[in-house]
């Protein structure tokens, strides 16, 4: 399945230059999304290239939360910290004429509110010295990151990235009591990775188009036959909870 993931995702790779060479913006910003998705050796360096590039369309303009968001995910990635942390606040904080009218709020996306508070942890942990300087700095970071955290929970209680990172703050904060707490909920509510693999292998051979239809990246062949239109059909009368429809 790994090497049937990957041999996709090079097809889409391709498939995203040739929509670049049409000068469209999605082509370089799907690439750089993709080389995210494979990060091999060198392939974080062509991400950010095949960023830039996208960033620089104008007519129209690349949507600039999706570019701050693969900005501060290569970024992490890379090491630059700092930068990564104004990428991501970039997202969760700005709000621009186009976000008003399309009704978006990325300031409750707690999957760029939990790379923000990791970044800020992480950057917190690189704080050296002894000196009562580099002790407030390094408290008053490691504080900010359980308020990023925090909002993580307002949105969604039970999530076990938010959890985890706190239980971990809260213990280099002394906090032994609070760190208990989400250490439990954390253990609580992660995923039985056992019965969840159980259970989405049953699905995947009792639907196969269904199971076609969820790999990461998907190729629908134009010409499809009559055998595969039916296998869509069949995907589309499951229902939300797995069971067929009458």
């Amino acid at each position: 399945m790994l090497l049937k993931g990957k041999a996709e995702l090079r097809q889409a790779m391709e498939a995203f230059r040739r929509v670049e060479e049409l000068g469209r913006y999605d082509g370089p910003l799907n690439l750089a999304r993709a080389l995210v998705e494979e990060a091999g050796p060198g392939q974080l360096d062509e991400a950010a290239a095949a960023l830039q590039r996208a960033a620089a369309h104008s007519d129209p303009a690349a949507p600039p939360w999706t570019v701050a968001w693969l900005s501060g995910v290569i970024n992490r990635q890379q090491g630059r910290l700092a930068d990564a942390e104004t990428n991501f606040r970039q997202v969760t904080e700005e709000r621009t004429e186009e976000m008003v009218r399309r009704k978006f709020d990325f300031s409750r996306d707690y999957i760029v509110l939990n790379l923000l508070g990791q970044t800020i942890f992480d950057r917190a942990q690189q704080i050296r010295g002894s000196d009562d300087a580099a002790k407030e700095k390094r408290l008053a970071r490691l504080q900010e990151a359980v308020e990023v955290f925090r909002r993580t929970l307002q949105i969604d209680s039970e999530n076990v990235d938010a959890h985890y990172n706190l239980a971990q703050l809260y213990q280099q904060l002394g906090a032994a009591e609070q760190a208990a707490v989400h250490q439990q909920a954390h253990e609580k509510y992660k995923i039985d990775d056992t019965a969840r693999g159980e259970a989405v292998a049953a699905a995947r051979r009792k639907y196969p188009a269904a199971d076609f239809a969820a790999e990461p990246l998907v190729v629908y062949d134009l010409q499809r036959s009559q055998q595969t239109q039916q296998q869509a059909a069949d995907a589309q009368s499951v229902t939300p909870d797995g069971s067929a429809e009458e």
